[in-house]
């Protein structure tokens, strides 16, 4: 049985009792060091969470006939490694517990509605992927990473003549929680080689 659990933005607080359950009860979990890290009691198996290859490959293997539990930063279904399980071992029977994505929690930190937001993520992709969602009175929130920062985000909408606002949210539920507030030229200039949230309101 093959359980992919989403673990939330980073503070275990976030973590849902049934994703609890699930990790209690499995014979392998695989994950990131933080949450392996956390889980050093825990008499179960743990794996590290890459090579994807590797763990797709040990999925394939024993998912059948040992509980293998999966975490996931974020949810599963929003830009996680869910969709490269399916991709790369579509036979594989899976369930799948939803967790708080760190989308959420800015939202929920601003207590703005989010239902008509695009979400788009850079984090490890091609820039042009954002090209798509830049429109005047657009509404997007930016997964960025360590190449493709707010910044360059903040420099691209400026090259094209657009200004706005933006709001940057790092370590979301973590120790470092940082929520700031600009507008797109404070964003052009704005730096940070952390994985962040971009919430654009373009004008």
């Amino acid at each position: 049985m093959i359980t992919i659990v989403g673990v939330g933005p980073g503070s275990p607080d976030y973590l849902a009792p049934i994703g609890r359950k699930a990790i209690e009860a499995a014979d392998i979990i695989a994950g990131g060091a933080d949450w392996l890290g956390r889980l050093s009691g825990h008499p179960a198996e743990k794996i590290d969470i890459q090579p994807i290859a590797d763990l797709v490959d040990r999925l394939k293997e024993e998912g059948d006939v040992k509980r293998i539990v999966v975490l996931v930063s974020g949810d599963p279904g929003l830009f996680s490694l869910l969709h490269v399980i399916k991709r790369d071992a579509p036979a594989l029977s899976l369930t799948v517990v939803p967790g708080i994505s760190a989308a959420q929690v800015l939202f929920a930190r601003l207590a703005l509605d989010w239902s008509e937001v695009d979400f788009v993520s850079l984090h490890g992709r091609t820039f042009d992927k954002l090209d798509k969602f830049i429109a005047r009175g657009a509404k997007v929130c930016v997964f960025t990473d360590a190449v493709n920062t707010p910044g360059k985000v903040g420099r691209a909408l400026a090259a094209r003549g657009f200004s706005g606002k933006a709001v940057v949210g790092e370590d979301l539920t973590g120790p470092d929680e940082a929520i700031r507030e600009m507008g797109l030229d404070k964003l052009a200039i704005y730096e940070t080689t952390r994985m962040s949230l971009v919430y654009l309101e373009i004008e």
